[in-house]
């Protein structure tokens, strides 16, 4: 019986123990210690006047490692900008090393040579560790650009021939607050319309340059054609990069004023008030622009009497006809001016309109390019421009013949050239010992990377030397392309693209079919600057794809859509449902119809259908073939509020959430999509985004891991628990009755 007795307090032991053990895992219930949370770059500190960080132009924290390593950056400056003495680099850098062998020496045993636009700065020791803020002065002749481009460039290189001489490594980190201090003057922009997008864009990271589109209150569909028309040239003209927003007359506040450019689109009587601010070469009296006959266009340019650093363009006429002449001109970014560089008058859009011709073949020494030298140890790199008339395209049979020689000091094997246009590589060229008299290399240019306008194509050259400690002067690596190198760019015309839009994916395919967007038309609500504002954007993001001659967008109001636009054009529907009559017609063919005037889409694919509450704002995008014409596809650009229809546009010009795009039917709350596809019998995706998070979540959080207990997690620690219970209870009892039997 003892011995029966303590087996079963041994098994019973064991089996709580082990039950116990199973607890030890899981996660806390309560006040749970915090993980760290990931490092996150600084904020870019940019003062507009006159300072502009690394991070800004570029560059994150680099890494400079010894013998010898180097450092480029280049930036532009504002064409308006005079540059004064004063002006300074600030370094921000960390100092290291690491020896094997005791070396008597204060610091890395290392330098920094600062050079600005070609001029030894100065040579900075690093007689110390850690972090340091270093200010350096530029010189007044280190001012001058000595780059075709008109940029400036910063060259930062690591001298730590020590590395070579002793069992010693030398890093140097540059950081991305370090800093460029330009104290400039300003003179007053240049009006000239020939030199569109100039003043208004200029590619500099110094000054965030922004647009206000302004129409008259209660804008007609004609104007606010024109008012696309011009969003979709500038979008053009600039690829994008021209931040536009679109306002009424009467939301032109002081503040508006003071911080953008000014584009007034409309008719002349209608925008009276603001035209007798400005000084126009043909000032606007009497009803009428002096000198512009009835029926014709008027581009003006005027310095904006709010800001000095501003300009204001005038697209105007008597009539939504000659106002819209003088968008398409301005769309063209070819404008001949008039008696003064800043006025146009547009008669006849054909005559307003030069496109130059342009030779098959162009040396960079015909396009304005000596010498070609990169040099350095790492990567160097220059840029060349060349110019692509609107309306012309390539084929495939492009190529740039590269004439280049180099070197014989790198290492053949580690080094190399290439090739990028319009930020997309398209080749690269070896490097080898026939290359040190003679190289050539051919560079296929695919005609996806060619562009209307101005293209940039960039040299990156990847110098490595043959044994880093042999030569200090790494000046002897480098590589020279001679200005016989030759572009051979064939154009053609450029044609429409038929293609079938089959899903949400594959926007802007289809809308992009015309060369001059001719093929695409936006209906839009009658009093709706939001919608409106929206449409801008589109507009603009689809005149960055364009490549036709000029832009010949359509717009109407949704219950007065012309025959010829159901006929010949694809529709892009941008609004609130309930301000769009023409959503009523549309619904039988909609993948999410509105019934009853409802601002929220009717999900009939979904299987599960949520109650939502009143006010929520959601964007929709849907995609579906025009009913009178399903050789035509309609575009709904949506949403429950304005919100929610700015969220959809947004949805769709930028590419990070467009590329979440699919199928025909979309559900987008700020940052938040999911598509679907009705014409699938089973569903693509559960669209459970018509579970609303609440109002005041911009960005939906990470789920946060669920605290699981232990009896949540193994159902069957419980019934173990208690059985273990029970014969504890059991033993106990045997053991008191042994006892009282003995003392018996």
């Amino acid at each position: 019986m003892k011995r029966a007795t303590y087996f079963l307090i041994v098994f019973v032991m064991v089996v709580g123990l082990w039950a116990g053990s199973s607890t030890t895992g899981y996660a806390q219930t309560a006040d749970p210690t915090p993980t760290p949370a990931a490092a996150t770059a600084p904020a870019a500190v940019l003062d507009p006047t006159s300072q502009v960080t690394f991070l800004t132009l570029g560059e994150t924290d680099t890494l400079l490692r010894g013998p010898y390593d180097s450092l480029r950056v280049r930036l532009s400056t504002p064409i308006d900008w005079v540059l004064l003495p004063g002006a300074t680099v600030q370094l921000d850098l960390s100092s290291s090393y690491t020896t094997l062998k005791g070396l008597d020496f204060t610091g890395t045993g290392a330098s920094l040579e600062v050079t600005f636009n070609n001029v030894l700065v100065t040579t900075l020791p690093l007689d110390w560790t850690g972090e340091r803020t270093l200010t350096i002065p530029l010189p007044p002749e280190a001012l001058v650009s000595p780059r075709s481009d008109g940029r400036h460039e910063l060259l930062l290189f690591l001298d730590a021939a020590i590395d070579c001489e002793y069992d010693h490594s030398t890093s140097l980190i540059v950081r991305q607050s370090s800093l460029i201090n330009l104290p400039h003057d300003t003179t007053a922009p240049r009006l000239d319309l020939s030199r569109l997008p100039l003043p208004i864009y200029q590619d500099s990271a110094f000054q965030p340059v922004t647009a206000a589109v302004i129409v008259p209150d209660n804008p007609t569909a004609g104007e606010l054609q024109a008012a696309l028309t011009v969003a979709g040239g500038i979008g053009r003209l600039t690829n994008n990069r021209l931040p536009m927003t679109l306002l009424p007359a009467a939301a032109f506040t002081p503040e508006v004023q003071k911080a953008n450019h000014i584009f007034m689109v409309g008719k002349a009587d209608r925008l009276s008030a603001l035209f007798a601010q400005l000084s126009l070469p043909a000032a606007f009296q009497g009803g009428a622009f002096a000198g512009v006959n009835p029926g014709e266009g008027v581009v003006q340019m005027a310095a904006s009497p709010w800001s000095t650093a501003n300009v204001v363009l005038v697209v105007s006429g008597d009539s939504d006809a000659a106002v819209n002449k003088a968008a398409q001109a301005v769309s063209s970014g070819v404008i001949r001016t008039n008696a003064a560089p800043n006025l146009a008058v547009v008669t006849d859009i054909q005559s307003s309109i030069a496109v130059p011709t342009i030779p098959v073949n162009r040396t960079l020494g015909e396009l304005g390019y000596d010498v070609i030298t990169l040099g350095g140890s790492g990567i160097s790199s220059s840029e060349i421009r060349f110019y692509i008339p609107p309306g012309q395209i390539t084929n495939n049979d492009a190529y740039v013949d590269i004439s280049f020689t180099n070197s014989a000091l790198v290492d053949f094997d580690r080094s190399g050239l290439v090739v990028q246009l319009n930020d997309q590589v398209i080749g690269s060229a070896r490097i080898s010992a026939e290359t040190t008299t003679a190289g050539k290399a051919r560079v296929t240019i695919p005609a996806y990377a060619v562009r209307p306008g101005i293209n940039r194509m960039v040299f990156l050259a990847d110098l490595l030397p043959i044994d880093v400690c042999t030569d200090i002067n790494l000046n002897r690596l480098w590589l020279s392309i001679s200005p016989n190198s030759m572009l051979h760019i064939p154009l053609v015309p450029a044609e429409p693209i038929i293609t079938s839009l089959q899903n949400l994916g594959a926007y802007p395919l289809n809308f992009t079919a015309s060369p001059t967007l001719k093929s695409v038309a936006f209906v839009l609500p009658t009093q709706d600057a939001a919608a409106w504002n929206t449409a801008v954007q589109l507009a603009a993001d689809l005149g960055r794809r364009s490549y036709g001659t000029l832009v010949e967008v359509g717009a109407a109001f949704a219950d007065a859509l012309p025959e010829d636009f159901r006929k010949d054009r694809d529709l892009i529907l941008v609004g609130v449902p309930a301000d769009l009559p023409l959503i009523a017609e549309l619904n039988p063919a909609l993948p999410a119809p509105f019934e009853n005037g409802s601002n929220i889409a009717t999900e009939r694919s979904q299987q599960v259908l949520y109650r939502l509450p009143d006010g929520v704002s959601l964007g929709y995008l849907q995609l579906a073939p025009a009913p009178w014409n399903n050789q035509r596809a309609v575009l709904g650009v949506l949403g429950s509020t304005s919100e929610g229809v700015t969220w959809a546009g947004n949805a769709l010009v930028t590419a990070a959430l467009r590329g979440q795009l699919g199928g025909d039917f979309a559900v987008v709350r700020d940052l938040q999509i999911i598509s679907s596809d009705s014409r699938l019998s089973m569903r693509t995706a559960d669209l459970s985004t018509t579970l609303v998070p609440p109002a005041e979540s911009l960005v939906t959080p990470a789920p946060a891991v669920p605290v699981t207990t232990a009896a949540q997690n193994q159902p069957w620690l419980i019934p173990a628990i208690i059985a273990t219970g029970v014969l504890i209870a059991l033993v106990l009892i045997i053991a008191i009755l042994s006892a009282l039997r003995k003392k018996a």
